[in-house]
């Protein structure tokens, strides 16, 4: 070691330092160099009120020992098996410490610039260490407050004890270790580099690149890592917080190790041994969680989560383009936003997943997989392969597949949500409230299914097995070829669908075993093909069947019953279209081959009736044993009708069968309370369909020979006897009838004005008055309505005198709303429109005669209702052209008496129209017209209170309707005497009060009794105007 020293001024301390005799000084004058250690001795003595001084080592190798302490400097040291101890104060830069060298940094000492080569050792006991590296085989200990800063280390160590630190490490091969109370912060990783977290270490902001590891042992900590691309995160019992895993970066949490909040980047995350990952975020890449791993309340925005072997993930959120496939683990509480996906496989299994909306949600449970409590709101669930989901509640827009081996079993669907059950899979349990569906497809099955108020279809091939409950508002519809074993309806309805091109081939739905508490059976209609036909092998119970026939062809719905016992409803179809022979018809609609069953004709909201509209007859329900031989049993069919048992006109009891004036309320015929929909049971307006709906002879010929034959052959005609007219057809007559009446009402409500007309009064007039009736009219054949009219009139007339008398000549318009109430049910509207001219001629010997001519529009709206209760309606216009001549003449009996006998005659013609309604029928209202005849008097008072004039008056008339061709066409073959040809007596009373000078009010009340018409009261009420 080099022993010559001097004393020299250092100007950074202000002091004098010891230094090599080879360091040179500057400030004040240096002293000589001394040989021995008595000079320094000397300048001790000398300059005894300098500060003590420091030392500066510069390119000292060492092999023994070196201090540095405070003040003192080394630099560009080298260390060769030997050791430097720098205490507080002290310092060493750029040193070099090879094999065997050791450099201790105490409190307050510091070391900047260290190079640690292979076997040597640094030790930051305390003190600092800054931009230290440590090649292959070095090392550098940091305990007790130590802190090492910019370290770089290649292939050598770096250990973090006690209270260490270490900031901004970088590790290019070789390791880092950090150890109980030991910290690290910004450690970079680099390809062959190492850092352990061990128990009771921590580790901030590490980032790992390629090739690189970071291993956190149990009870350690690593917060804010961030592991690039090829980088390795192991967590072995330790934990790791804010990870951030980015593209093929991978993070293994294992051995009971935590990970929190980690952030996977296209990355990767295994999960397993006991470990947990809570908070992650996955941005691409996967989370792989196995072996008892756990993951808790990810985030899968995009990538995957793999839950197998063991694995558990709990509070799942799966959103956009994210997956969760699970492999024989488990996953609780998974929530799948819009476009994500769970898939279930072998030995899964999915709990209380909640599925939103959004299109392409679904969960796949195939392969022995099993999801329960799963609820979808808008997504998907599949279930394939040996698949099971339990407990699902389907949503609105929810749909769950079932197919290929896949079973769901207690399932709910809610309004809006639907269930699939295709070939091989198996619904068990399912129950389908308001709004729900459930479709069955062929080789499908639903067993045990609950029908509240939605619906189940079972297509064909498809299989209802067990007990299937249909409640009130709830449906279970069959296609042919479909089968149901053990149907209960409480309330509900079991419908048959149509038979389409596709279904016409097949054997007839089949229901094993029927029991009904209420409720109907209802064949659907929407198509002009074969009807529909049913097979129940035992019927049990109370309801109603609601069928559709066509009986101009002679085609039906056709049941067939093996056995049972109970009382049953039978409602059929209205329809207009008209059959051929009415005399000779039988349409067959069950076969009964054994039990004790009762049937009767009911309507289609389920009141009793006998009858049955079947164009323009009436047709009821017949029994008959081995019929058409269809053999064993009853055969029930319809035949034409020719008198009401019971009696009455409305065998089906009350005022109207279909329930009050109109059942389904307002003028709409399409609505009102029809458990089959719309006005026939089966649907559509024309449930015959066309001209030929039934098409071919043999609706359950060769191309369906299990479907059995109807047997529909005729027989059993009503011989002579009259056939009763359906309620459509009484409609058509009454309204051809009753817009003769409507302006005959306004034509007396003209003459109600004139009456009071004479020629003292002014020269000019105008006038309007209010115009309402109520007429009761049956006509000839039967056809009864009630007309109730209101209306308005107003005119202007002028008058002319002349040397003989006067002359009155007025124009005159009129509008009138016309309610007519049909007898046997329904309310149809008449609105009419007219525009006239009139005339009155008074003569100076008490004399007068007038006339009117007068043109009307008629529009027309039928509303009828018909035996079954459904409805039917058709709006036609008809134009009408009336005149009436009146003469009289006014016996002066005293002055304020006066009587006038009069006869008057008026003429009313209509145009023919054809009228076409909803249910088929068609007609055509013929040319109406009425020619009546009146011959009267009245007799009239005068008095006066005050300025005020009263002219009370009294009439007594009788009149004589002599039109008797009124001829009105149904369906272009039954022609019927539409007239009310008959005398008839009529009483008036009125008055005319001047209210001021020209102004007069006026008014007339009128009743009318004949043989076809009651009118209790026709009358006006209104004012003139004189100038």
């Amino acid at each position: 070691m080099n022993k010559i020293y001097t004393t020299v001024w250092c100007e950074s301390r202000q002091q004098w330092v010891v230094t090599s005799e080879l360091a040179s000084g500057s400030g004040r004058p240096k002293l000589a160099p001394k040989k021995s250690g008595l000079a320094l001795l000397l300048g001790a003595m000398l300059l005894p009120s300098a500060p003590v001084m420091a030392v500066d080592y510069v390119d000292v190798t060492l092999t023994g020992e070196q201090t540095i302490s405070s003040g003192d400097t080394a630099t560009s040291t080298t260390i060769n098996g030997g050791s430097q101890y720098i205490y507080n104060g002290g310092s060493a830069t750029e040193t070099v410490i090879n094999y065997g060298g050791m450099q201790d940094v105490y409190v307050g000492g510091s070391a900047t610039e260290t190079t640690i080569n292979n076997g040597g050792d640094q030790y930051i006991l305390g003190g600092t260490a800054t931009d230290t590296s440590i090649n292959n085989g070095g090392k550098q200990e940091i305990v007790s407050g130590g802190t090492a800063t910019d370290t770089t280390i290649s292939g050598g160590s770096q250990n973090v004890y006690n209270r260490g630190t270490a900031t901004d490490t970088t590790i290019n091969g070789g390791s880092q270790s950090v150890f109980s109370g030991g910290s690290v912060t910004a450690t970079t990783i680099n390809s062959g580099g190492y850092q352990y977290v061990n128990s009771g270490g921590t580790a901030i902001g590490t980032t790992i690149n390629t090739d690189g590891e970071q291993r956190v042992s149990s009870g350690g900590a690593a917060t804010e890592t961030v592991i690039n691309y090829g980088g390795i995160q192991d967590v072995n019992g330790g934990t790791a917080t804010e990870t951030t895993i980015n593209h093929n970066g991978q993070q293994y949490v294992n051995s009971g190790g935590t990970a929190i909040d980690t952030t996977i980047n296209r990355g990767f995350q295994w999960v397993s041994h006991d470990s947990t990952a809570t908070g992650t975020t996955i941005n691409g890449g996967w989370q792989d969680v196995s072996n008892r791993g756990t993951a808790t309340d990810t985030t899968i925005n995009s990538g995957e989560q793999y839950i197998h072997i063991g694995g558990t993930a709990n509070e799942t959120t799966i959103n956009g383009s994210g997956e969760q496939a699970i492999y024989g683990g488990t996953a609780t509480d998974t929530t799948i936003n819009s476009g994500g996906a769970q898939g279930i496989f072998s030995g899964g299994s999915a709990t209380d997943t909640t599925i939103n909306s959004g299109g392409g949600q679904y969960i796949s449970v195939s392969g022995g997989g099993t999801a329960t409590n799963t609820t979808i709101n808008g997504g998907e669930q599949y279930v394939s392969s040996g698949g099971t989901a339990n407990e699902t509640a389907i949503n609105s827009d929810g749909r769950q597949y079932i197919r290929g081996g896949g079973t769901a079993t207690g399932t709910t669907i809610n309004g809006g949500g639907r269930q699939n059950v295709s070939s091989d899979g198996t619904a068990t349990g399912t129950t389908i409230n308001s709004g729900g569906m459930q479709f069955v497809y062929s080789g499908g099955t639903a067993i045990d299914t609950t029908i509240n108020s939605g619906q189940s279809w079972l297509q064909t091939g498809a299989l209802a097995d067990g007990e299937t409950k249909v409640n009130a508002g709830g449906e279970l519809l069959m296609d042919a070829g479909s089968v149901a074993t053990d149907v209960r309806i409480t309330g509900g309805t079991l419908s048959v669908a149509d038979l389409t091109n596709t279904t016409a081939s097949y054997t007839p739905a089949q229901v094993d075993k029927l029991t009904m508490n209420g409720g109907n059976v209802n064949f659907l209609r929407n198509s002009k093909g074969e009807f529909a036909k049913l097979t129940i092998t035992e019927l049990n119970g109370t309801g109603n069947f609601l069928f559709n026939t066509s009986l101009a062809d002679r085609k039906a719905n056709f049941v067939t019953i093996e056995q049972g016992s109970g009382q049953f409803g039978i409602a059929v179809n209205d329809s207009g279209k008209e059959i051929s022979d009415h005399t000779d018809l039988t349409v067959n609609l069950i076969h009964e081959k054994g039990g004790d069953i009762d049937f009767e004709m009911v309507t289609a909201n389920g009141r009793s009736t006998s009858m049955v509209d079947g164009g323009t007859y009436m047709y009821t329900l017949f029994s008959e044993q081995n019929k058409d031989g269809l053999n064993g049993g009853n055969v029930w069919y319809l035949g034409a009708m020719t008198e009401e048992p019971g009696g009455g006109e409305n065998p089906g009891g009350g005022e109207n069968p279909g329930g009050g004036e109109n059942p389904g309320g307002g003028e709409n015929p399409g609505g009102g309370e029809n458990p089959g929909g719309g006005e026939n049971p089966g649907g559509g307006e024309n449930p015959g369909g066309g001209e030929n709906p039934g098409g071919g002879e043999n609706p359950g010929g060769s191309e369906n020979p299990d479907g059995g034959d109807n047997g529909n052959t005729g027989g059993s005609g009503s011989g002579d006897k009259k056939p009763m007219t359906t309620p459509a057809t009484d409609a058509i007559l009454a309204m051809s009838n009753a817009g003769l009446n409507v302006i005959h009402s306004e034509l007396e409500g003209l003459r109600m004005y004139r009456t009071n007309l004479d020629k003292t009064g002014p020269e000019s007039n105008v006038w309007g008055h209010y115009l309402g009736s109520k007429n009761h009219t049956d006509t000839s054949n039967g056809a009864a309505y009630q007309l109730n009219q209101n209306g308005i009139e107003i005119g202007a007339d002028t008058r002319t005198d002349f040397a003989r008398g006067s002359l009155v000549t007025g124009a005159f318009m009129s509008y009138s709303d016309n309610t007519v109430k049909h007898a046997r049910g329904g309310k149809s509207k008449i609105d009419s429109y007219g525009i006239g001219l009139y005339a009155t001629w008074f003569d100076a010997s008490s004399f007068y005669a007038d006339g009117v001519v007068k043109g009307n529009r008629l529009n027309n709206k039928l509303r009828a209702v018909m035996t079954n209760g459904g409805r039917t309606g058709g709006d036609w216009t008809q134009y009408g052209l009336s005149t009436a001549v009146e003469g009289g003449y006014q016996f002066d009996v005293r002055d304020d008496l006066s009587l006038t006998p009069y006869a008057r005659l008026a003429f009313v013609q209509m145009s023919s129209e054809d009228v076409k309604l909803s249910n088929g029928m068609k007609g055509n209202t013929g040319t109406p017209r009425s020619v009546t005849g009146e011959a009267g008097a009245k007799l009239t008072g005068k008095f006066s209170l005050g300025a005020t004039e009263f002219k009370p008056y009294l009439s007594a008339a009788i009149v004589q309707e002599y039109a008797d061709s009124n001829e009105v066409t149904i369906n272009a073959r039954n022609r019927f005497d539409n007239n009310v040809k008959g005398t008839s007596g009529k009483y008036g009373l009125g008055a005319s009060v001047s209210v001021g000078k020209d102004v007069t009010l006026y008014g007339e009340a009128n009743y009318r009794q004949g043989s076809h018409t009651e009118t209790p009261v026709q009358g006006v009420a209104g004012i003139r105007i004189g100038f």
